[in-house]
């Protein structure tokens, strides 16, 4: 049938054709090769809707160097094609770009999705597709959230499954205020985890930011 023969080249950089680097959290162009982990990219896809999407591709490692911000296949002579059940011609599909990190926790290891590009609408016009019209996007580090109880401030935030995290805080946001550690974890927690960090209420002002990293 006509929806077996619809594939998609699964790369984000075809020479000549389409350039979209995937960014880490620091604005570096994302490598996959990590010291204790490896990051991944993987095809979500559905011709339904944005709220059926499911994995369609194998994850696909990060570069490094002059590739990094790039998934592999990098020699464009390797066959990148993923089938896309369901596509035909004149249909309308959806897909987005995840992105994982296999995090090495007992006892099998973990994959955690770090971040996505946006959602895609396209129609599909010929059963031969790329990722045209793919932009680059940044990894977004865990948002932190910040309450009051009684003469305490609590500050939170879920794992994603970095293996280092600290938590600064300032009394300024003046470029030449100094910021200082109030927590920090060196261990691989579970995704989803919840950090929480208690301070004292002071008369002055604080403001916290969260470092992270693999």
């Amino acid at each position: 049938m006509a929806e077996d023969w619809v594939r998609l080249d699964f790369r984000n950089r075809i020479p000549g054709m389409l350039d979209a680097p995937v960014y880490d959290y620091d604005g570096q162009p994302l490598e996959g090769p990590q010291a204790y982990t490896q990051v991944l990219a993987q095809l979500y896809y559905s011709p339904e809707g944005p709220y059926a999407l499911a994995p369609v591709s194998n994850p696909m490692a990060f570069g490094a160097g002059t590739n990094a911000g790039y998934w592999e296949p990098f020699d464009p002579a390797v066959s990148a094609e993923v089938t896309l059940p369901g596509a035909t011609v004149g249909r309308e599909i959806f897909y987005e770009i995840r992105v994982l990190e296999w995090l090495p926790i007992a006892p099998f290891g973990e994959y955690v999705t770090e971040g996505r590009s946006p959602t895609y609408r396209v129609v599909v016009t010929n059963t031969a597709m790329t990722l045209a019209g793919l932009e680059s996007f940044r990894l977004e580090p865990e948002p932190l959230r910040i309450r009051r109880e009684g003469n305490q401030v609590v500050i939170e935030w879920n794992s994603r499954g970095a293996r280092y995290y600290t938590l600064y805080a300032a009394s300024s946001l003046v470029p030449s205020a100094p910021w200082y550690p109030v927590f920090w974890s060196s261990n691989y927690a579970p995704a989803g985890t919840v950090f929480s960090v208690t301070n004292t209420v002071t008369d002055t002002a604080q403001f916290y930011r969260l470092w992270r990293s693999r």
